[in-house]
Order: structure tokens, then C-alpha cells, then sequence
């Protein structure tokens, strides 16, 4: 097994718990290797610092799966941690259960399976291969998952533009099993309909789950502004939740459909007006015309994939919420999200005050959440705990 020796000054982080060897961190590989495989860190003295699946090309050269020397990265070792992370959200979240069928069983570092993504969607696995340690172990992983989650089907999704750093080709596909149209699950009692194949991420967004109830708590009587809509999770939510209405905006007619088919069979489709435009232009429209709403959800893209976005996505984070918080009713909410691992939440909290004095408004913090809870994440580890999902209430100054 190649032995990769790890700089000093990069030591610390990798000995407190952090998943990542970055390419820049390696001081020299001994040892022959090819990309996928199972590779030593240690620290330039020797020791021991983790074992992990190398990625030769990508800037995150290796994600640490286990910091024991004798876990040797083969079925069994995968199979239990597979099975650690079905079994936490089965004992300890509930899920799935009756009212909620859809979620993540895997969340890739955040259970030690680091380059690993499986969603559940009731009767169907979704799974995402992030590194080429992984894809190279597919049939391993399919079967496990099979022995262990009931299903129907087996989807991988080959979307990602970590693909080409990886040396990897992912396609979406059925990869076990037989299944044809959309899937169909449960989120809180609420009906949802996802596209795998053609929708973003694995086809749903379940890291905003808690987060959807959480605002929904707010919504009793209001109107409701839901900025990146996608397929209206938020505004079902809202309605739930006794809106009056909800404006769903989104720039992809593909994403409005799929909003009114879940707005359709969770009876709230007359409550819903789709507006298919792009965001910002919306924003000045609605600012123009003194357009107001007592909720207004913000769920854009991500803004920063790496670090070299950064600047440019605070300024976009920045632009954007000032717009929001300009369509805001005296004394009313906005939930704002940032998805960038990029954008740690005291920087995020930052970009929001910066808005809140270009909009010439107040705005008080009520919630700091972030991803749902099964997204777990390491401590050490802050780009795991990539969601932010603030919520504040808008004054005039």
C-alpha cells in the first residue's frame, strides 16, 4: 500500500478530525498507486494519521474513511459502515416511518464514507458516487445497499462537476432492479413527486427538510414569496401551514411543472401562482412596483464551488438578499439559504447584515439552522455543514 506523507503545517487539522488530505498538503507518495486506491497518511515523521481512497488529480487528493491502522477499506469495513448509518436514522431519527419515506441514509463524510451519497425515495435507492475510490467498488456498494435498504430499484445519478478531477464517468442510470416514470414519497405527511433523472442533486432537496417545517411555522395567514423554487417544496410547506398563497419563481419551466403536479395532489394548487423568470430580474420588477410580501424564502444555487468563488458569491449573496429584504412587509420574515461550504455561517451572518444596510432595513436574527438532521457532520469538519438557513424579521429603519 502507497504511504503518503503529509507536510507539517498540514498536520493539525488531519490529527482533529478533518476528512480532507488537499493536494497541496502532500509532501511525497512512496510507494506505487493507482487512482482509487487505498493509500497510508502519515505525518512526516511516520506516524499514523488515517487510510483513505486517493484521487490523484483532484484537489482533494485523499478522504480519510478510517484513522485505525488495522481497518483494512474492503466490503465488510463498508458494509458496517453502510449499516452504522441505515441503523442511526432507523434508532435514533425515525426514518423512515410512516410520515416520511424520502431521505438521505448516506451523507458521504458526515458518516465516514467520505466520496459516498445514497438517498432513500420510498420505494427506490438514489446513489451518487463523489470519488474514484468509490465508483470503482459500485457492485460492492450496490449489493450491500440491496441486503440492506428494501427497494425496487438502485438509480446512480452522473450529475456533478467533480467527474472530470475524478477521472470518472457516472451515468444515471437504473443500475439494479427495474423502474420507469418518477418517484413518488412522503415528507411530513406531504405528497412529493421527484424527477431522478432529469432533476438536480439526486432529484430532491432533503438537507432543507427540517428547515421546510421550521418556516411553515410562520406562515399561518401570510403571503408567501418562494425565490428558486424548484419543484415548491417550501411553498407545500407554507400552504400546510395556513398561507394565504404562495408565489413560486423560478427561472426552469421543468422545476414550475413539477411545482404544480406536488402542488396538484397535496389539494393546494389554487393557492400557488408559478412565475417562470429569472429571480433577480423578478426582484426589480417587484421592487419597481412596491410588490410586498409577509414571507419571502430564498433558496439560490450555490454561489461558490471553490475557494476561488468565493468573492464574487459574497457579493451575489449579497445583492441578492438586499433585493429580497426590499420586498419585505414592515415587519415581516425572510429565510435566507447559502448551500456553499465555501461561506462558513459567521461569514454568511456578515453577508446578510451587509444586505440588510444596502436594502436600508433592520434585520433581526430569530434562527441559525442548517442541514437536516440526517445530513450529520463532523465538528472538525466546517464544509460539511455546507447548509445555512437564517431566519430574520424585517424592520425600516
Amino acid at each position: 500500500m502507497a504511504r503518503v506523507y503529509v507536510q507539517q503545517g498540514h498536520v493539525q487539522p488531519i490529527w482533529a478530525g478533518h476528512p480532507w488530505v488537499f493536494s497541496r498538503a502532500i509532501k511525497r507518495i512512496e510507494g506505487i498507486f493507482q487512482p482509487g486506491d487505498a493509500v497510508d497518511i502519515l505525518d512526516p515523521s511516520g506516524k499514523f494519521l488515517g487510510r483513505g481512497f486517493i484521487s490523484p488529480d483532484s484537489a482533494i487528493a485523499i478522504r480519510i474513511l478510517t484513522r485505525h491502522e488495522s481497518d483494512i477499506l474492503n466490503t465488510d469495513f463498508l458494509a458496517k459502515r453502510i449499516l452504522s448509518a441505515i441503523e442511526m436514522r432507523k434508532n435514533i431519527l425515525g426514518l423512515p416511518s410512516p410520515s416520511t419515506t424520502g431521505y438521505r441514509a448516506v451523507n458521504s463524510e458526515g458518516d465516514n464514507l467520505g466520496g459516498l451519497i445514497v438517498d432513500v425515495y420510498g420505494e427506490v435507492i438514489v446513489v451518487q458516487f463523489l470519488t474514484i475510490g468509490m465508483k470503482k467498488i459500485e457492485n460492492e456498494i450496490f449489493e450491500i445497499l440491496q441486503n440492506y435498504l428494501p427497494s425496487k430499484a438502485i438509480f446512480e445519478v452522473g450529475r456533478g462537476k467533480h467527474q472530470k478531477e475524478e477521472g470518472i464517468t457516472c451515468e444515471t442510470r437504473i443500475a439494479r432492479g427495474n423502474w420507469k416514470g418518477t418517484v413518488k414519497f412522503l415528507e411530513n405527511d406531504i405528497q412529493f413527486e421527484a424527477d431522478i433523472s432529469e432533476g438536480q442533486k439526486t432529484g430532491f432537496y432533503f438537507d432543507q427538510r427540517d428547515n421546510r417545517l421550521c418556516i411553515s411555522k410562520y406562515c399561518n395567514g401570510k403571503t408567501v414569496l418562494d425565490l428558486f423554487c424548484y419543484s415548491g417544496p417550501f411553498s407545500i410547506y407554507a400552504l400546510r401551514g395556513g398561507a394565504l398563497s404562495c408565489t413560486c419563481v423560478d427561472s426552469s419551466m421543468r422545476a414550475l411543472i413539477e411545482a404544480e403536479k406536488n402542488a396538484r395532489q397535496n389539494g393546494v394548487v389554487d393557492k400557488i401562482k408559478l412565475v417562470n423568470k429569472n429571480v433577480q430580474t423578478f426582484l426589480t420588477d417587484s421592487i419597481i412596483k412596491e410588490e410586498k410580501y409577509d414571507i419571502v424564502i430564498v433558496d439560490p444555487p450555490n454561489f461558490a464551488h471553490a475557494a476561488r468563488d468565493r468573492e464574487s458569491a459574497r457579493k451575489a449573496y449579497k445583492k441578492l438578499n438586499a433585493y429580497a429584504m426590499k420586498v419585505v412587509k414592515e415587519g415581516g420574515i425572510i429565510a435566507t439559504s447559502c448551500c456553499s461550504g465555501q461561506i462558513p455561517t459567521e461569514e454568511f451572518l456578515r453577508i446578510i447584515g451587509m444586505a440588510s444596510s444596502e436594502a436600508d432595513v433592520i434585520s433581526s436574527v430569530l434562527e441559525v439552522r442548517g442541514p437536516s438532521s440526517d445530513h450529520p457532520f463532523s465538528p472538525a469538519f466546517e464544509q460539511g455543514r455546507y447548509l445555512k438557513f437564517i431566519i430574520c424579521q424585517i424592520h425600516s429603519r
